[in-house]
Formats: structure tokens, C-alpha cells, sequence
């Protein structure tokens, strides 16, 4: 599967600046939370599906 390449920074800053939780953004992605931290410190990175 192909990746997404998304810088970590910009996604927090991104999510911080909309003011939605790491939660309520992996439930719109179909992810665990623990996901959505992975590819804010560039530990993973999403997938096209």
C-alpha cells in the first residue's frame, strides 16, 4: 500500500489550530489514537486506501 507522505509538525500543528482532539480525529480516520501520535512524531506514516 502506498504512503502518505505528512510531515508530523504540520499535522499537530494543523489538528491544534482546528482544536480537534487526537480522538475525534482517528475516529474520522478509521485509526486508534495511538496512530494519529505515531504519525505526529514521524514514527508511521498513513496510508492511502
Amino acid at each position: 500500500m502506498a504512503r502518505a507522505p505528512i510531515d508530523g509538525s504540520t499535522l499537530r500543528w494543523a489538528r491544534e489550530l482546528g482544536r480537534v482532539p487526537r480522538e475525534e480525529l482517528a475516529k474520522a480516520l478509521g485509526v486508534e489514537p495511538e496512530r494519529i501520535d505515531a504519525f505526529e512524531s514521524e514514527e508511521g506514516q498513513p496510508t492511502f486506501r
